[in-house]
């Protein structure tokens, strides 16, 4: 199994991180087990079906240690997924050596993993604003920070035709999505793994 391990942040919201070692044939037969999940039938690239196994098995193994044996995931219209009839939220994100699952009791969350990549400078302008260009300097660690931030923002609100540059700004542990009629605010946390950044947004209240 390639749970590696948990991430509690102030005892209310648990990281769960899982190292995908296990081939797909491996992960169906667990995943198995219990009642299928629509979606992955139509998959075909194995990569893909890994990480999709392994969250779901991730997210499996977290809920048990919550108490919960039984529940149905499902997605929103716009792909955002949830727990029906639960006051557990969650969030998924996933690389192709790691998935990652943010599970918290009634807080609004949201998760991305990302590796830093010199890609990111040539890219930083379509998702930075010019003040957040300016404070990264073209530093890779920094901007990867960044961009996992803006993405778990993304992940949390959970609807497509939002602007990273002129709707999500990003400042040292707090992040603002910037609607056209509110203003939601986030606190941030961050945490590495194997060279990973890990960013968890957690929604604080909205204007």
């Amino acid at each position: 199994m390639g749970l590696c391990k948990y991430w509690h942040i102030d005892n209310e919201i648990t990281v769960g991180f899982w190292q995908i070692i296990e081939p797909v044939e491996d992960l169906e037969a667990l995943y198995r087990e219990n009642d299928s999940e629509p979606g992955y039938e139509i998959m075909h690239h194995p990569q893909k079906k890994r990480e999709w196994l392994a969250s779901r098995l991730l997210l499996r193994l977290m809920l048990k240690d919550q108490g919960i044996d039984n529940f149905t995931l499902l997605k929103t219209a716009t792909g955002k997924p949830f727990l029906l009839d639960s006051v557990f939220q969650i969030s998924f994100t996933n690389t192709n050596k790691y998935v990652a699952v943010a599970l918290s009791k009634q807080k609004n969350i949201g998760i991305d993993l990302e590796l830093p990549s010199e890609k990111l400078n040539r890219v930083a302008h379509k998702f930075l604003s010019q003040k957040e260009l300016i404070t990264a300097e073209n530093d890779i660690e920094i901007l990867c920070s960044y961009w996992a931030a803006k993405e778990a923002v993304y992940k949390h609100y959970g609807k497509k035709g939002i602007s990273f540059a002129k709707q999500i700004m990003v400042s040292t542990n707090t992040a603002y999505l910037f609607l056209e009629k509110e203003t939601i605010d986030y606190k941030l946390f961050k945490n590495k793994i194997d060279g990973y950044f890990c960013m968890v947004c957690v929604e604080t209240n909205k204007i």
